[in-house]
């Protein structure tokens, strides 16, 4: 049989991009983008016309009759699906959860200029009208079963290998199918759609990172030392008068009681402690010494040289940044910001013992 060109149903696809496009302005996209996504469709119409045309259920009806049986909007659900499915199952090169959405994005549909929430959005309401073809109620009708087929210990497809499982079904099925999606169309519309509910309920919990890209709070990146300077004033002088003081009891030891100058001691390191826990450092980070203050300060400016500039180390475009660039901006001025707290103090705590201008001796 030949391959049919053109005349299949888009009725469904128009009324999504109708929708689509008036309940998020960021899907709206180009006439020019809504055409060459239509057009794509149609060519997966087409690779599998062949084995959809030859289906016994046609039999005696003319073309125009078995073409709008198969509604295009099943088959961008189909393609997003087994991208999907494809980023599951890659064990050599699993991606990053918080890129699998644009990676979903990028792969499939390529929208323009969005970000995480216009994605899953747009996957979202599509899944809604495929919920509204003949062909999903028919996947979702179930007929006779044979009792010896029956799976009486049914598998939660929400979990990690139950999800796995349900991917490498669906990539096995389209990587078997000599007639393009056909094999998936005809054997997996209902497990393409439950793959993808499971997309959402991973994007939505925040399995796969950020939805919005939320204004950045200054005092959530930044550390300022201006804005905090009597308060860090304060500390200092509260850490050195502690430090005075142990050293002072350090050296009249010998007039106190052994008892008495162990709680003395005690209560100077606890107060030490509290007062450096209350800075909020990370983990098992203490004060740097000099050489180490000054490796720190290299290193921080290497890494902004790295992210200022486009780089070959560069982790991040500096035009057109994606949702997963944006996130791993602000993770990095996170880890700045700690940085320079860091720096900051160890500086101070040891300035009286030597000037951070001169050259080492």
């Amino acid at each position: 049989m030949k391959i049919q060109r053109g005349g299949w149903n888009t009725s469904t696809f128009d009324n999504f991009r109708l929708k689509v496009s008036e309940k998020n302005d960021s899907l709206k996209q180009t006439d020019r983008w809504w055409d060459e996504l239509k057009e794509e469709l149609n060519f997966y119409a087409e690779e599998m016309s062949d084995g959809f045309m030859a289906e016994s259920r046609f039999r005696g009806m003319d073309m125009g009759q078995v073409q709008d049986f198969l509604d295009v909007i099943v088959l961008l659900m189909l393609d997003i699906s087994i991208v999907y499915s494809r980023l599951l199952i890659n064990i050599l090169n699993p991606p990053n959860p918080r890129d699998i959405i644009q990676q979903v994005n990028q792969k499939s549909i390529r929208l323009k200029e969005v970000l995480n929430i216009d994605i899953v959005e747009f996957v979202q309401i599509l899944l809604d009208f495929v919920k509204t073809t003949d062909k999903f109620a028919e996947s979702n009708t179930v007929g006779y079963v044979d009792p010896e087929d029956i799976d009486t210990d049914p598998e939660d497809f929400t979990t990690t290998l139950g999800l796995h499982r349900l991917a490498e079904k669906i990539n096995r099925i389209q990587t078997n199918s000599y007639d393009g999606h056909y094999g998936v169309y005809k054997d997996a519309v209902l497990d393409s759609v439950k793959l993808l509910d499971v997309f959402l309920l991973k994007a939505y919990t925040g399995e796969y990172g950020e939805l919005q890209a939320r204004s950045i709070v200054c005092k959530d990146y930044f550390f300022d030392s201006i804005l905090n300077k009597k308060k860090i004033i304060g500390w200092v002088k509260n850490y050195e008068d502690n430090s005075k003081k142990l050293e002072e009891l350090l050296q009249e030891r010998y007039g106190t009681s052994l008892k008495s100058f162990r709680q003395q001691i005690e209560q100077h390191e606890k107060k030490k402690d509290e007062l450096i826990d209350s800075l909020d450092l990370n983990p098992g980070e203490k004060f740097l010494s000099k050489p180490e203050i000054k490796n720190a300060w290299n290193e921080l400016y290497k890494k902004t040289k790295q992210m200022t500039y486009r780089t070959p180390h560069s982790n991040i475009r500096m035009r057109n940044l994606t949702q997963g660039d944006r996130v791993l901006w602000k993770e990095y001025m996170k880890q700045w910001k700690e940085s320079f707290k860091l720096i900051l103090y160890s500086s101070l705590v040891n300035r009286n013992n030597f000037s951070f201008f001169k050259k080492d001796n």
